[in-house]
């Protein structure tokens, strides 16, 4: 599902939300980083695993559809 500018710009918006995660949409065709220091944070650390959550059922919705 990722294959899609759009939903991937919104992977982007969502990780933004983390503080002190700032990903450019240059970023949006890349492999973007960030600091593993950052989850550090425990309400940053829970948001990284929310987002990862939603991209694995994402993932798993997209793949039950083929």
């Amino acid at each position: 599902p990722y294959d899609n500018e759009q939903k991937r710009k919104e992977l982007l918006d969502k990780f933004n939300t983390i503080e002190g995660i700032k990903l450019t949409e240059n970023s949006l065709n890349k492999r973007p980083s960030f600091d593993c220091k950052i989850l550090k944070s425990e309400a940053n650390y829970t948001r990284f695993i929310e987002i990862y959550q939603e991209i694995l059922s994402e993932i798993q919705r997209y793949e039950a559809e083929k």
